[in-house]
């Protein structure tokens, strides 16, 4: 599990260089929609992963939020979510 007091820099740099990943308009995701808001971050080289609560179906009458497992394959280049949902 990474530190939470590295998150936020580990964030910040998946903001910068998300478009330079293939995959990542997988799930309705945008990098801004990152910042301050994963969870459960690990590093487990090449990959970095990620869970991120996604409310839009909340806002849309549904009990549950989703969560997106996110993860960063560096040395493809390459990003790839799983769907889950997690009762609110």
């Amino acid at each position: 599990m990474v530190p939470t007091d590295h998150t936020g820099g580990i964030e910040s740099q998946l903001l910068r260089f998300w478009g330079c990943f293939t995959g990542t308009a997988q799930g309705g995701m945008t990098a801004d929609k990152v910042l301050t808001r994963t969870e459960r971050m690990q590093w487990q080289p090449p990959a970095l992963s990620f869970d991120i609560e996604r409310h839009g179906g909340t806002v849309m009458g549904s009990v549950y939020a989703e969560i997106q497992t996110w993860t960063f394959d560096l040395s493809n280049g390459r990003a790839n979510v799983a769907l889950g949902s997690k009762p609110n």
